[in-house]
C-alpha cells in the first residue's frame, strides 16, 4: 500500500497519531528533504534509518521503483517537507502510476498551509482558488493578474522570500487598491506573523522593511469588486465614455471605478461601438 502522508507545516504537534502510526509500519520513507525529515521523525522519537530522496529531479525515475515495491506488496509512505505531498510538491506521476496500474493508495490528511492562510487572512472564505507558486514569467504573471480580477473569491499563492517585495510591487501596480492581502508568513512557527490590508499599505511596509522577507510565505487575495458585483452599465452611460475614450481605456476606468468586471466591460463597449459604426 502507498501511503501519502502530510506532514507538519510548522509546528510538530500538528502531525496526526494515524500519520505516526503508517510512518513506524511502512517500509520506506520517500522524502523530499531526507535532513528535514528525518528531523521531524527524531523530534517524534520515529527511528527509521530508511528515508530515501523523491524530489522534483528524481519523481519520474523514483516513481517507478516505488511502483515495483507497491506491486511486490511493500508498504512504503511518502513525505514532503511541509503539509501534503503532491499539492506543490512531488508525487502526482506516482499517483498516476498507481491509478493505472489499479494500485490503491491511502491519503493521510494533516495540515494545510492554504487554508490555515485563508482562514487567518480574513478574507472571503466561501470561495477560492490555489494557484501553487506565483509565476515568474510575464505572460504567466498577466494571466495571474487577470484570475484575481475575474474571480469571486479569495487566491491564494505561495511566495519565496526572496521574491516577495518583487511580486507585491507587481501586485499593486497591476492592481492598485482595488485588492485586499494578506501575507502568512512561518504559519504554526515562533515567529509567526499575519499581515493584512491593501496592497498598498503592504507595499510601503515592504519598502520600510516592517515586514520580515524570511521563511514559508502564503499570499491571500481577494479583489473588492465582490462589493459592487451588481453595479451595471446602461447603453446610454456607455456611450458617453466611449465619446471621450477608447474602448479599452473606458473599460480601465471603469474598472478603477466600479471594480465591474473589466473583459465584461470590454465586451459590452466594444458591442456599443460596433453599431454604432
Amino acid at each position: 500500500m502507498l501511503y501519502i502522508i502530510a506532514a507538519p507545516i510548522g509546528n510538530t504537534k500538528d502531525i496526526s497519531l494515524r500519520s505516526i502510526e503508517v510512518i513506524k509500519s511502512v517500509k520506506y520513507i520517500f522524502a523530499e528533504d531526507t535532513r528535514k525529515t528525518s528531523r521531524l521523525l527524531s523530534d517524534l522519537s520515529i527511528d527509521k534509518p530508511s528515508i530515501r530522496t523523491f524530489h522534483e529531479h528524481n519523481e519520474n525515475e523514483v516513481s517507478k521503483k516505488i511502483l515495483s515495491y507497491l506491486v511486490d506488496g511493500i508498504d512504503v509512505g511518502i513525505m514532503s517537507d511541509a503539509g501534503t505531498p503532491i499539492i506543490s510538491d512531488p508525487g502526482f506521476p506516482l499517483i498516476r502510476l498507481c491509478i493505472e496500474n489499479k494500485i490503491s493508495f491511502e491519503v493521510l490528511p494533516g495540515a494545510s498551509s492554504v487554508i490555515t492562510a485563508l482562514v487567518y487572512s480574513g478574507l472571503p472564505p466561501s470561495s477560492f482558488n490555489f494557484q501553487g507558486f506565483f509565476p515568474k514569467k510575464s505572460n504567466r504573471k498577466d494571466k495571474a493578474i487577470s484570475i484575481i480580477e475575474n474571480f469571486e473569491g479569495s487566491t491564494i499563492f505561495f511566495e519565496s522570500p526572496k521574491r516577495l517585495k518583487t511580486t507585491i510591487n507587481f501586485l499593486h501596480q497591476k492592481l492598485g487598491n482595488n485588492c485586499e492581502i494578506a501575507i502568512c508568513r512561518e504559519m504554526t512557527k515562533k515567529f509567526q506573523s499575519i499581515k493584512r490590508g491593501s496592497l498598498k499599505k503592504i507595499a510601503q511596509e515592504l519598502e520600510n522593511d516592517e515586514i520580515t522577507c524570511k521563511g514559508e510565505i502564503v499570499i491571500v487575495l481577494s479583489s473588492k469588486r465582490d462589493s459592487v458585483k451588481n453595479f451595471s452599465l446602461s447603453e446610454e452611460e456607455g456611450k458617453k465614455f466611449l465619446k471621450y475614450l477608447s474602448t479599452k481605456d473606458a473599460s480601465k476606468l471603469i474598472y478603477d471605478l466600479y471594480g465591474h468586471n473589466k473583459q465584461s466591460v470590454y465586451k459590452f463597449l466594444s458591442d456599443i461601438s460596433k453599431e454604432n459604426i
